[in-house]
C-alpha cells in the first residue's frame, strides 16, 4: 500500500494540473480580497468570503480528481494496475489518499493566505475573533465538502477516458453546495447541507437532530462514494 501511495506521490510531483488547480484557488482568494473592500465584513460573518472560496476549490478538485483517474486510462497505464497482483482497493485508496493531500493542502493555504490578507488589507477591521471563526468555519465546510465530492471519484472510474461526466457532476454538486435552508429536505441532501453544518449558529438553527441528520447524510454519501468505486474498479477488465 505505501509502495502504490509513494508512487502516486511521484506522478503528483510531475502532474502540472495539480500545481494549476492550487494556483487558481489561491489566485482567486487573493483577488476577492483586494478587488471588493465590502468583503471587510467578514468581521460579521466568515460565510461572506467563504462561499465563494469553497465554489472554486470544490471546482478545482473535481478537475484534480479526473486528471488522477482519467490519465490511467488516457496513457494505458492502467493495464499495469488491473494485470498486477495488487488489491484493487489499494489503488482506489492511494487514488483517494493523493486526492485528499492536494485538497487539505490546498484549503490549509487557502486559509493563510486569507488571514494574512486581511490582516494587511483590512487592518482597521481586522478582528482575531472573526479570523478565528473563519478557520474554523471555513476549514469545516472545505473537509465536508471533500467528503461529499467522493462519489466522483467512482464516476471517474466508471468514465474511464471520457472527461465531461465527472466535469458535470463536478459543477453539479459545487452549485448544490451554495444553497442553504433550515428545510428537512435540503438537510438530508449531502451536498446542500455542507454550509448549513459549517455555521457555527448550526445548532441553533437546525437543532441537534438537524446537525445529526446532515453530517450523516455527509458521511453516508462519502462513504458510498468510496464503495462504489472499489466495486466498480474491482469489476473492471482490460
Amino acid at each position: 500500500m505505501l509502495n502504490i501511495i509513494g508512487a502516486e506521490c511521484v506522478k503528483m510531483r510531475k502532474n502540472k494540473m495539480f500545481i494549476i488547480s492550487s494556483l487558481i484557488v489561491w489566485g482567486f482568494t487573493a483577488f476577492l480580497i483586494i478587488i471588493d473592500p465590502s468583503l471587510a465584513d467578514l468581521t460579521d460573518t466568515w460565510f461572506v468570503i467563504g462561499s465563494p472560496l469553497n465554489l472554486v476549490l470544490s471546482i478545482m478538485s473535481g478537475f484534480v480528481v479526473t486528471v488522477l483517474v482519467q490519465r490511467e486510462y488516457q496513457d494505458n497505464t492502467i493495464i499495469n494496475v488491473l494485470t498486477a497482483p495488487v488489491a484493487r482497493k489499494e489503488f482506489v485508496f492511494s487514488k483517494c489518499f493523493v486526492w485528499f493531500i492536494w485538497h487539505v493542502t490546498t484549503l490549509g493555504i487557502t486559509i493563510a493566505i486569507t488571514a494574512i490578507s486581511y490582516r494587511l488589507v483590512y487592518s482597521e477591521a481586522f478582528q482575531a475573533n472573526a479570523i478565528s471563526e473563519f478557520i474554523v468555519g471555513f476549514g469545516t465546510m472545505g473537509l465536508l465538502s471533500f467528503v461529499t465530492f467522493l462519489p466522483l471519484l467512482w464516476i471517474a472510474i466508471k468514465q474511464r477516458k471520457l472527461f465531461y461526466p465527472t466535469v458535470f457532476f463536478t459543477l453539479v454538486f459545487a452549485v448544490l453546495q451554495l444553497s442553504i435552508a433550515n428545510n428537512p429536505i435540503i438537510n438530508a441532501i449531502p451536498w446542500t447541507t455542507v454550509a448549513l453544518v459549517s455555521l457555527a449558529e448550526s445548532q441553533s438553527i437546525i437543532g441537534t437532530s438537524g446537525m445529526i441528520i446532515g453530517l450523516t447524510s455527509i458521511f453516508v454519501c462519502g462513504g458510498l462514494g468510496v464503495g462504489l468505486a472499489c466495486n466498480s474498479f474491482g469489476k473492471q477488465d482490460q
